[in-house]
């Protein structure tokens, strides 16, 4: 915890609710924010554990020994630090889950136990707002020191004992993830298709993420023609609203996969329309290009000029300095270079790039 971070939360403790405090407790936690400012964290520590002690009720008692806690690590002294908020995490008490969260993490990287005194408290404590980092921070732990495989059987071994559904439903996403990753292709489109079930639209966190990715491994299993049912149905979805942000970006890369579904199927009219509503009906989507060069490639392949030259007019106005515009010549001899054409842009297969999270 940064020095501004602390001093921000001792400043709440001593004014916030001052009228309901002691003044001896508000002339300690005063005491100790001045002391940050200094960058006497000793004096911090000293300042709060004399406001616990005049504290008013078991809520702000504890909050006091939290903040010392963290002085104390300021301080260097890890090992007080560390004991006080273990002892916290032994009894009820709003600070009873951070506590235990913050002690294991502190020892994470250099204690064998600290990962299962985390796990421990994920479990116990599933419903605390830092839960979800927590797991996260076990898993890339276990990762780092036994690989995807032990990480994958972590995240088997404690799926079931998740029950909070914010908790659960991201534990979820995450086994589907490795079982992916691992090439346990059927078994994942299985979780990816549970997940979108049990949580769908509009209020399933993953909905969208697993839709698209049932249907990528529903078509790499074979069965094409259920993965495009699948997008379309995700599609059917979309709100009418303006969509932005991370919700649009799925559907942008659901219809681009729909597209490279059809025209694998050799379905090229229909794929040549989706090509284009993702420029068109997309407008923050980093795949706008991409798209409307497919569509042109694929109308140009099947030798219908008017359809070729709409996409690449299309794509000339939308995305003028896109590296596929001095190659639009190639498609609809309407176009004029303005630049020399990559050749390897060609013969690019249509496989939608990843979608990259906008600049917000």
């Amino acid at each position: 915890m940064n020095s501004l971070r602390l001093l921000a939360c001792i400043a709440v403790l001593s004014s916030s609710c001052a009228a309901q405090l002691p003044p001896v407790y508000v002339t300690h936690t005063k005491r100790a924010e001045e002391a940050i400012t200094r960058g006497q964290f000793r004096e911090c520590a000293d300042a709060l554990q004399q406001a616990a002690a005049a504290a008013s009720s078991p809520e702000y008692h504890d909050e006091a020994l939290y903040r010392r806690a963290h002085c104390l690590f300021r301080a260097g002294d890890d090992a007080t630090a560390l004991a006080e908020l273990r002892q916290l995490s032994t009894h009820p008490g709003p600070r009873q889950a951070r506590a235990a969260f913050d002690a294991a993490l502190r020892e994470l990287d250099t204690s064998e136990r600290a990962a299962a005194d985390l796990l421990a408290a994920v479990v116990r404590f599933q419903d605390s707002g830092v839960a979800r980092a927590a797991l996260e921070r076990v898993l890339v732990h276990e990762k780092r020191r036994a690989g995807r495989a032990a990480e994958l059987a972590l995240m088997t071994r404690v799926l079931p004992q998740l029950h909070d559904p914010i908790l659960r439903e991201f534990g979820l996403f995450h086994h589907a993830v490795l079982l992916k990753d691992l090439g346990q292709l059927v078994l994942a489109r299985d979780q990816f298709a549970a997940l979108a079930h049990h949580y769908p639209y509009p209020t399933g966190r993953y909905w969208d993420e697993a839709t698209i990715a049932c249907a990528n491994l529903t078509s790499q299993l074979g069965d094409t023609p259920t993965a495009i049912s699948q997008l379309v149905g995700m599609l059917a979805q979309r709100e009418q609203a303006e969509l932005i942000g991370s919700y649009e970006r799925s559907y942008a890369e659901a219809r681009f996969a729909l597209a490279v579904l059809y025209e694998q199927s050799k379905r090229w009219q229909n794929a040549y329309t989706e090509y284009l509503r993702v420029t068109r009906d997309y407008p923050t989507s980093q795949l706008r290009d991409d798209a409307a060069w497919q569509a042109a490639r694929l109308a140009a392949r099947n030798t219908d000029v008017v359809r070729a030259c709409t996409a690449a007019h299309l794509l000339q106005t939308e995305v003028p300095a896109s590296m596929y515009t001095p190659c639009l010549s190639h498609v609809c001899s309407d176009m004029k270079p303005n630049a020399a054409c990559h050749t390897y842009l060609l013969e690019r297969t249509s496989v939608a790039p990843a979608e990259q999270p906008a600049n917000d």
